[in-house]
């Protein structure tokens, strides 16, 4: 099962300036004036980096081990299933219109879905099913 859970490091830059990296996702960078300010903002981060992902339909980067001194930011899970969807329709070579079919829906909704337009989750869900993931939430 896919793990939306990324180990980043934070490293104190300066006095009041610290920066947080993610080695499996490099686009993801940003920071903080305390070290507590800087991971907050790595959710965020983390998130957008995955959309820019998800918009030049690359695949997604898979999170390495955890080493020493890094902090586990999971993604936000509405991205992480717009994420997981983009990936398997790149790895069984669907455009949206050919999900859009499948799931009977118009290719508008697809492409809703893809960029988090107002499409709820459940909505997500039922097109992975579709393509044969059952996607599960595991905490821990």
């Amino acid at each position: 099962m896919q793990s939306f859970a990324y180990p980043c490091h934070v490293t104190q830059i300066a006095p009041e300036d610290f920066e947080v990296r993610f080695r499996d996702v490099p686009e993801a960078i940003t920071g903080g004036v305390t070290k507590e300010a800087a991971l907050t903002e790595a959710d965020d981060c983390l998130a957008a980096a995955i959309e820019g992902y998800i918009a030049l339909k690359r695949p997604l980067p898979v999170p390495s081990a955890v080493q020493d001194g890094d902090t586990l930011v999971v993604l936000d899970w509405n991205v992480a299933a717009r994420a997981l969807l983009a990936d398997a329709m790149a790895q069984n070579k669907l455009s949206k219109s050919a999900l859009a079919r499948r799931i009977g829906q118009d290719e508008k909704v697809v492409r809703r879905m893809l960029a988090g337009d107002g499409v709820k989750l459940e909505a997500i869900l039922t097109a992975l099913k579709q393509l044969g993931l059952h996607p599960a939430l595991s905490i821990g």
